[in-house]
């Protein structure tokens, strides 16, 4: 989608446009829009863009300073959303089986 039409949309109250204009300007470099979208869509109540807030803080990745205190207010968020049961209880399965697969590993080598 064009990033204009995005715009268009999130500022229509579109938070699926929200979190993807957060995504967007994430991978452009522009971090500080990236946070403020993506903020955006989770005052809406988008659980995805909380676990996208909680990734980036707690690995400190694509510019996003490593911040665990905050990377775990957008799980305690995410956790009263509608769709915690389904997302965010799988993803964070998946994100701790990896990453003992990567410690494990670490450790051996």
């Amino acid at each position: 989608m064009v990033l204009n039409e995005l715009i268009r949309k999130a500022n229509n109250d579109d938070v699926g446009a929200m979190e993807e204009l957060g995504r967007e300007y994430a991978l452009k470099g522009n971090f500080g829009r990236s946070i403020e979208w993506n903020q955006k869509a989770t005052s809406n109540g988008l659980g995805a863009a909380m676990f996208s807030l909680f990734i980036k803080y707690e690995k400190g990745e694509n510019g996003f300073e490593k911040n665990t205190t905050l990377a775990f207010k957008y799980v305690e968020k995410m956790s009263a959303t509608k769709g915690w049961e389904t997302f965010g209880k799988l993803q964070l399965k998946i994100l701790l089986f990896n990453r003992t697969i990567l410690d494990s590993k670490f450790r051996q080598s």
